[in-house]
């Protein structure tokens, strides 16, 4: 069978399985922080619905075949004749069973034109959060308005309810054709947005922890204030999106609001997270993917948390190429020299269309010794090795950041950190760990 009949007959599979059940489905979609989203909004409900079925893929399934793979709640999936007749068996399971999820928080990732209808038509949500809008994409896109006119059909489609973020001033036309309630949301605190916080701040425990403290600003007096691991404003916003989403859940459950003054969680790691390296060192994973507006964003708060709290470190950046962005790649590359050169103490640059964001950091005459270009992320983590060793007296947090596909940025870092760290980084399974030594005997 091959991939085209096997997904063909897996979105039957879900269609099928779906019929009869009716749980509330949150459809996400968006260029950036979709993943961070989902699994930030569905440990949030899980958090206040403990009893009741919150179903989520705790993997990056969005296409046609991740999104059956999630609404069946298959968290495992090889692309082989085992594996296919596996996902077929564990439909037949789940059709048979007696358990009913209550609430889906599902992924709709699209790659090119008609994408999203076909996502659509094996499930369309009750409510549609649209995350950002970047040029990822942008090769099967002749513009990014095409990519927010396949990504809005999500929201078009949309049975309850639209939340989008407030500063997106590109969507208004979109908006006006929503004939549902539409929500705002910001990843700041401000009055015209419908969903937000306040008093966001970041503190250190006593394990030397760095974690966030907010209070929730939409109304709802049962929850206070919260404390997450999750370092960033954004992720409060989304916090914040996943309590009103509780309520929603709650009401149309018929389910006794539980007062809390307080809440406290943990999300799955592998976005943008904080290790302790050798020699001292901070080390920033944000390898598991990389856009424009998501590299600007989080340089910008890698330069935040170290301001904030560790004042006497230098940084480093590994940077490796931000791919999917077709006409606009080497503007984007060139742009992101700018950036980096602003607060680097150096540089290490990986992969092809980082050597645009080299020529730039030339132009600008930035100095040739605090910046360096390597064939692919082992060498880059050999000359990062090399570097911390001569430089001891100092102290650095390093950021790994770079697109997915290929580049295995990950392994930049991966040689710095204790064995159960590693475990916490992207791509960690056999399957990509056997990916990624094929690729580096070759290269």
């Amino acid at each position: 069978m091959n991939k085209k009949m096997f997904s063909k007959l897996l979105q039957r599979c879900a269609k099928r399985y779906l019929k009869g059940k009716d749980p509330y489905i949150i459809g996400i979609t968006g260029s950036m922080w979709k993943t961070t989203s989902r699994m930030i909004i569905s440990q949030v409900l899980e958090t206040l619905l403990p009893d009741t079925s919150i179903i989520t893929s705790p993997k990056n399934f969005n296409s046609e075949i991740g999104l059956a793979l999630s609404i069946l709640d298959i968290r495992s999936f090889t692309p082989t004749v085992f594996g296919s007749m596996r996902a077929l068996f564990q439909w037949f399971s789940a059709l048979f069973s007696s358990s009913t999820p209550a609430v889906m928080v599902l992924e709709y990732g699209i790659d090119g034109p008609g994408d999203m209808d076909e996502l659509l038509g094996i499930c369309v949500p009750h409510c549609a959060l649209f995350t950002w809008l970047d040029m990822v994409h942008s090769e099967a896109f002749e513009s990014p308005d095409e990519i927010l006119v396949e990504k809005g059909k999500l929201l078009l489609a949309a049975k309850e309810l639209v939340l989008y973020p407030w500063s997106a001033l590109y969507m208004k036309d979109l908006l006006n054709q929503i004939e549902v309630d539409v929500l705002s949301y910001g990843s700041v605190s401000w009055e015209q947005q419908d969903i937000g916080f306040e008093q966001y701040r970041m503190i250190k425990d006593s394990g030397d922890r760095i974690l966030s403290n907010f209070v929730l600003d939409q109304g709802h007096e049962e929850i206070v204030s919260l404390q997450s691991n999750l370092v960033w404003e954004i992720s409060a916003s989304y916090t914040s999106i996943g309590v009103e989403l509780a309520m929603i859940v709650w009401k149309r459950l018929g389910l006794a609001v539980a007062p809390q003054e307080y809440l406290e969680f943990e999300l799955q790691p592998g976005r943008w997270s904080l290790f302790h390296g050798p020699y001292d060192s901070l080390i920033v994973d944000s390898s598991y993917n990389a856009s424009p507006k998501s590299m600007a964003a989080t340089i910008k708060q890698t330069i935040t948390v170290r301001n904030e709290l560790y004042p006497e470190y230098e940084l480093l950046y590994c940077i490796g190429d931000m791919n999917e962005l077709g006409d606009f790649s080497v503007q984007a590359h060139e742009t992101l020299a700018g950036m980096l050169s602003q607060s680097a103490e150096h540089i290490f640059l990986t992969w092809t269309q980082t050597l645009h964001t080299v020529s730039e950091l030339q132009k600008i005459w930035y100095s040739s010794s605090r910046f360096e270009h390597h064939d692919n992320a082992i060498h880059l983590w050999t000359a990062l090795s090399l570097y911390l060793e001569k430089h001891l007296d100092k102290k650095y947090m390093i950021l790994a950041k770079a697109s997915q596909w290929g580049q295995f940025m990950e392994e930049s870092i991966a040689c710095l950190l204790e064995p159960e760290q590693r475990d916490l980084l992207p791509r960690q399974s056999a399957v990509w760990k056997k990916k990624k030594s094929d690729y580096f005997s070759l290269h």
